[in-house]
């Protein structure tokens, strides 16, 4: 099917979502349609919301992977992002700062991503030493051939979040939830309208 097992158990194992891609759900991605699985459970009194996703993008795997490595344009493919900005942390790592709004709400944290080149996978985890307005946070990024089409990518997208209980989040829980697991279609978007220039040989 042109996804490999592993690959997939790697984003739904890390979320306890077990089971490779369904006959029906690679052929949506064949049609170019958004496969989401969210996710939402309690753990020790605790939300965790988010989940797994895929999406094919009609670019070559290393253009997707310069747009991935372009965080200054992070605030075009991430929900309600309205900044972003990075530092060197070494070792292939970027301290990255992001800040959302949702109507009246804002929200302002920091994620420690790792970029591992030969595997097009980018990981990042809430970086709880810098000021952060939800309570813990992590997930990966990975980019794949899309069968044997060089001309072709599929993003896989995995993230679990805290989102904490602020007084006004019960308003805006619902949204972003449903975001959540909606990047790589804003990944797409972005590559399709303002990056269509961009990242190309």
């Amino acid at each position: 099917m042109g996804l490999s097992l592993a690959m997939t158990l790697l984003a739904s194992g890390a979320l306890g979502q077990e089971g490779p891609l369904t006959a029906d759900e690679v052929a949506a991605l064949d049609r170019g349609e958004l496969v989401a699985r969210e996710s939402r459970e309690t753990r020790e009194g605790r939300l965790w919301i988010g989940g797994v996703s895929y999406l094919r993008v009609y670019r070559p795997r290393e253009q997707v992977w310069r747009a991935i490595h372009d965080i200054a344009h992070w605030r075009d493919m991430l929900p309600s992002a309205t900044d972003t900005r990075s530092e060197d942390a070494g070792d292939h790592v970027q301290l990255v700062e992001i800040h959302h709004a949702y109507g009246p709400i804002e929200a302002q944290y920091a994620l420690r991503v790792h970029f591992d080149e030969h595997a097009y996978r980018c990981s990042f985890a809430l970086a709880l030493d810098r000021p952060h307005d939800i309570r813990a946070g992590h997930g990966l990024l990975e980019v794949h051939r899309w069968h044997d089409d060089p001309s072709s990518s599929i993003l896989v997208w995995a993230v679990l979040a805290d989102p904490g209980d602020g007084l006004l989040l019960p308003l805006v829980l619902e949204p972003i939830e449903h975001e959540s697991v909606r990047v790589p279609t804003r990944i797409r978007a972005f590559l399709d309208g303002p990056g269509a220039g961009l990242y190309r040989d």
